[in-house]
């Protein structure tokens, strides 16, 4: 706790109420996964060591009396030329003992708390040299009184309860109090012995100051992740260990008890085209122990669905480099990228037919020229028209003729192949590019396909029209080696089908004379 109250002590008073991460990380790391030995644990362990020094020592002193000689005058001993040996590990014994009662009283007096020993009728026997200004009087006057000296009124109250527990059940008590008297918040802890009781008392209001921050620290952070929808769990990987916040489930659509804190819950939901590389990217990071990282990735809903989640993963270890745990926050970001899906899709397709429009079919065109051309290759482009479509408009009206442009751009994508891309480059405008053909045959057969399939009547209700397409050809490389001139003189071509009629396709032929038109 004492790192936790340095990291609140350099906090900016000009960010009050904001917290720097990289200290919160430091301090939970330092403070609260590494925990020490603290003074009181010191203590108790040199007090159970000295009672068992001190029964030992007992124990040897009775057994060298119950060899000296029955009736035996100490004098007498004292006459003999050479002391008896017993006396003499009498004397050694004694000695021992009182450098062992010195080095535990020195240890006492160095402890930055209030220590008293009390006898088994409740009288101090002794206390270290913070005793006196507790009780605000001389070391002498305190010794052989009871413990009101010390703890005066309710506090009196609550240790004399606190012996007595301790008495019963042989067992440490403790207990906390905060003192008007000296305006501080004290911890009580009392060890029983075999004649009576340790009393050790700590200021503990630097620690009361601290917790009380990281509660309010860690309700602002709670609060937080609540507003910001943030979802957080812990993984401890020595024993798989896992613990899932309500949000973390909510975000899943499970409440709290619905669903049980282990790590399947997690990996069985990863989406399986993200599990291979999200495992293999935690697994990295757990063998390098390496910083935080970001990814995202999918989890299934308990609608049956999948949400796209954003995870911050934060390893954090002990000093000693073992118990490596994961520490990961999670926000739902399915709206988002679905919106930013919608804008990808509405930037390269045509809303009424949902056809990719010029941009995305400009950018098929140049991938699959830039192949023909290093493979000496022929790309097709036809330019398609549909003749009186302007006498559906005025006649029936837009929505009307909006049908038959949805049906027409279906009849199209359905009568080329998978590798064909059609677009809508506007009105009744369309343009397929014909990838990876061997020649004039196969974009022939494609134009064949296209016209016989939207040459049949429209539905309109009741009603039933017919628009007649015209088709327009070019070859890469042979009409053009951009996919804007292919475009262009495919355009050319269809208008001499137009002009021929309508219901037909033309090549552009690039001869000897430029501009002649094959017509089909």
């Amino acid at each position: 706790m004492a790192g936790f109250a340095a990291f609140f002590e350099r906090l900016d008073t000009k960010q009050t109420g904001k917290l720097d991460g990289v200290l919160f990380r430091k301090a939970w790391r330092e403070y609260l996964l590494a925990p020490e030995l603290d003074d009181y644990q010191r203590l108790k362990n040199e007090l159970i060591l000295c009672q068992k020094k001190n029964s030992f020592l007992k124990k040897c002193l009775r057994q060298a009396n119950g060899v000296l000689p029955s009736g035996a005058s100490a004098d007498a001993r004292a006459s003999n030329s050479a002391p008896a040996e017993p006396a003499r590990r009498e004397h050694l014994l004694r000695c021992q003992a009182e450098a062992e009662k010195s080095r535990l009283e020195g240890v006492l007096e160095s402890v930055g708390d209030v220590v008293v020993n009390v006898s088994g009728s409740g009288r101090i026997t002794y206390l270290n040299r913070l005793g006196p200004q507790r009780g605000k009087r001389p070391k002498d006057e305190l010794i052989g009184r009871d413990l009101t000296a010390i703890f005066p009124g309710e506090v009196g109250r609550m240790v004399q309860e606190s012996l007595l527990r301790t008495s019963r059940g042989k067992a440490p008590d403790r207990f906390e109090y905060f003192s008007k008297v000296h305006s501080c918040w004290f911890e009580t802890r009392i060890f029983p012995t075999a004649d009576g009781a340790v009393i050790i008392s700590a200021d503990i209001s630097r620690r009361k100051q601290v917790e009380r921050r990281l509660r309010e620290a860690l309700e602002r952070f709670r609060t937080a992740s609540e507003m910001a929808m943030l979802g957080f769990w812990e993984w401890q990987l020595a024993n798989d260990t896992v613990y899932f916040s309500p949000e973390w489930k909510k975000q899943l659509g499970y409440a709290d008890t619905e669903l049980p804190n282990r790590i399947d819950e997690w990996k069985n939901r990863l989406h399986p085209d993200d599990r291979e590389f999200v495992l293999q990217q935690v697994a990295r990071s757990g063998e390098e122990r390496s910083a935080d990282f970001e990814i995202e990735y999918r989890l299934a809903h308990k609608d049956g669905g999948y949400r796209w989640i954003n995870a911050r993963w934060m390893a954090l270890s002990d000093d000693a480099g073992s118990g490596l745990r994961f520490v990961v926050t999670h926000l739902d970001v399915t709206s988002v990228k679905e919106e930013a899906e919608h804008l990808d899709y509405v930037a390269s397709h045509d809303l009424l037919t949902g056809l990719p429009n010029r941009a995305l079919l400009q950018e098929f065109a140049e991938h699959v020229t830039n192949s023909a051309r290093r493979q000496h290759g022929k790309v097709a482009v036809m330019f398609l028209d549909l003749d009186r479509f302007k006498a559906v408009n005025d006649t029936y009206g837009h929505k009307a003729g909006d049908r038959v442009l949805q049906e027409a751009a279906q009849r199209i994508a359905r009568s080329l192949r998978a590798e064909d891309l059609v677009g809508r480059l506007g009105g009744d405008e369309f343009v397929a590019v014909l990838s990876e053909i061997g020649g004039f045959q196969d974009a022939t057969r494609a134009a064949t396909k296209c016209l016989e399939a939207l040459s049949q009547p429209f539905a309109l209700g009741k009603r039933k029209v017919t628009v007649l397409p015209s088709i327009g050809i070019s070859i890469f490389p042979d009409d053009g080696d951009s996919i804007e001139k292919l475009i262009h003189n495919a355009d050319v071509a269809m208008y001499e089908a137009k002009r021929s009629g309508g219901g037909k396709f033309c090549f552009f032929a690039q001869a000897a004379t430029p501009g002649k038109l094959s017509p089909h």
